[in-house]
């Protein structure tokens, strides 16, 4: 399940073959698993950055990243960027913000100024620093940096 598991979850169960396997990456809130108990089905979670936040496989997460960028480079992969902002302004962030949260968004905003992460070279071990997402930050986080850059837009400074 891509988005809306919690809304979908007994639909979801009543169609999963028994022993079937489940994988979600969205975050479902009070989500009852007992309904596939009887089906013996297997629930797993993907987030993309487990193996750099706990340093777990990470010679795996080089090879997989290394593997993405060389997709992209020869047109394999096709990047889902629809939206470049000009600069990184409070107000830029804020207008992002804004339009990633009314839910119509269809692929990427991407800002400006933000460390672009580089292939890893296969014939050493990657250094954590080097595998961590360039930005991670929480809805809450991030509402509030924006809060306090539009202070300081408002400022002067």
């Amino acid at each position: 399940a891509l988005t809306g598991t919690g809304q979908h979850w007994p639909a979801i169960v009543e169609l999963i073959a028994p022993r079937g396997h489940i994988a979600l990456i969205d975050d479902p809130q009070g989500l009852d698993i007992a309904p596939a108990k009887p089906k013996a089905l297997t629930l797993s979670w993907e987030f993309m950055f487990t193996r750099s936040m706990f340093e777990t496989d990470m010679e795996a997460q080089r090879d997989l990243l290394n593997r993405v960028s060389e997709m992209l480079d020869t047109g394999v992969l096709i990047s889902t960027v629809t939206e470049r902002a000009e600069t990184l302004t409070a107000q830029t962030l804020a207008a992002a913000h804004e339009r990633q949260e009314s839910g119509r968004v269809i692929g990427k905003q991407v800002a400006p100024g933000l460390p672009a992460p580089r292939p890893i070279p296969p014939d050493r071990p990657p250094d954590a620093s080097e595998t961590r997402p360039p930005c991670a930050i929480t809805p809450t986080a991030f509402r509030r940096s924006i809060a306090a850059l539009m202070r300081r837009s408002r400022a002067g400074g």
